[in-house]
């Protein structure tokens, strides 16, 4: 299971309730939760039949972009047992190929060099933003958001995330509110002294905005994966002439995760 918390907002991590329980793993889940979501056609959605096969530019799964109705068509036949030889040869895979060999961290200090790298790479891993107070409150806090999403979905056939996909979750969409910030521990993520300034050097200014706070995470047994997506939480600019686009424009927004468990070639991030 990995949860992630987050800010912008997002938080992600293992729980204790994934650690010390029998978790996940429902194998009469079918692949894609096609039992709680069939598919009748393509004429009727706004599904991209080429899923993950698209054009770069195509690789979205918001509502409002290619929203891969079918889930992961590479899991298509897969059971959802741990032993599966799909299953299997995708774990030997992930711990032979998996991950950014040599990724820098940067201490939460190192405002300069922590610009840089998200300046070259659309992306930067700052260690140590929570002490272990922190750390310890926030885990408490998702297992708790945990359980209560284990108990209206006891077979993790629901799930979440870009595709709706089982044994998936997304913390603020599970949320009357769409977010998490009625709890008082996702609250005291925003405005830390470990990710402020690097926030504020990033934006050149104070003057950012707080778009929400909420996370995610995959419990054992999550074969899909959810297609690549931008989590939009802004508009296109008011161009009638059509030259200019957000991405041609400085960052828009910022997305702060927090693991809440030790990522490792098998389990996340999540992509």
């Amino acid at each position: 299971m990995r949860e992630n918390p987050n800010m912008s907002g997002t938080a992600d991590r293992q729980t204790n309730v994934g650690r010390e329980s029998n978790v996940g793993w429902h194998e009469s889940v079918p692949p894609n939760g096609f039992a709680k979501r069939p598919r009748s056609s393509v004429t009727d959605t706004n599904d991209n039949p080429a899923g993950l096969a698209a054009e770069a530019n195509e690789l979205e799964t918001t509502p409002e972009h290619y929203n891969l109705v079918a889930g992961d068509p590479t899991v298509s036949g897969w059971t959802r047992r741990y032993d599966d030889p799909n299953v299997v040869a995708l774990r030997e895979r992930l711990d032979r190929e998996n991950g950014i060999p040599d990724l820098e961290l940067v201490e939460p200090a190192d405002v300069d060099r922590a610009v840089e790298l998200f300046d070259r790479d659309g992306f930067v891993a700052v260690r140590d933003a929570l002490d272990p107070s922190m750390l310890e409150r926030m885990r408490m806090a998702v297992d708790r958001a945990v359980e209560r999403l284990l108990e209206v979905d006891p077979d993790n056939s629901v799930g979440g995330g870009a595709g709706g996909l089982p044994h998936r979750y997304s913390f603020g969409s599970s949320s009357a509110t769409r977010h998490m910030l009625h709890v008082p521990e996702w609250c005291e993520l925003v405005d830390l002294a470990t990710t402020t300034p690097i926030l504020t050097a990033i934006f050149g200014s104070p003057s950012y905005l707080l778009g929400g706070g909420g996370g995610d995470m995959a419990l054992p047994g999550a074969i899909e994966y959810q297609g690549l997506h931008s989590d939009n939480i802004w508009e296109e600019l008011p161009d009638r002439s059509g030259r200019v686009a957000v991405r041609d424009l400085p960052v828009p927004v910022v997305t702060i995760n927090f693991p809440m468990i030790d990522f490792t070639r098998l389990n996340g991030p999540i992509r």
